[in-house]
């Protein structure tokens, strides 16, 4: 990729690829089981789960393969201490942003409230901070 398409969004640069590759849109979409439309409008979404870019790759026979930039963490052993990772930041503050899928019942969705907080906290007494 070229160096000013270093600051484009996933979405931007799964469009560019698609279009520098001359790929077509519409049949990639129908793999995707996505309407011609919203595959067109892709460059506006800033977020990909890893399922979604798996299967882009598959849909374009692994032509574009962003698979590299999601982050996935199913099977985790959550009883099992994770390795601290080893980079130093010097004395900059660094402020990093995910997104967290929660599924619930509806019973559970009142405590929603509480379980932010619990969130909250936890984060604290970690020594972060945590904007909503």
């Amino acid at each position: 990729m070229k160096k000013q398409e270093d600051n484009l969004s996933l979405g931007e640069r799964i469009k560019l690829s698609i279009k520098d590759r001359k790929l077509n849109l519409s049949a990639i979409a129908r793999d995707l089981n996505m309407s011609p439309q919203a595959m067109d409008q892709i460059d506006r979404k800033k977020n990909f789960s890893l399922e979604f870019l798996e299967s882009l790759k598959k849909a374009t026979d692994g032509i574009i393969d962003f698979t590299k930039n999601a982050t996935h963490y199913e099977n985790i052993n959550t009883t099992e201490k994770l390795e601290e990772p080893t980079i130093s930041y010097g004395k900059a503050d660094v402020e990093l942003s995910f997104n967290i899928s929660v599924k619930t019942t509806k019973e559970s969705i009142s405590k929603l409230g509480a379980l932010m907080e619990a969130f909250n906290l936890s984060a604290k007494n970690l020594g972060f901070t945590i904007n909503y």
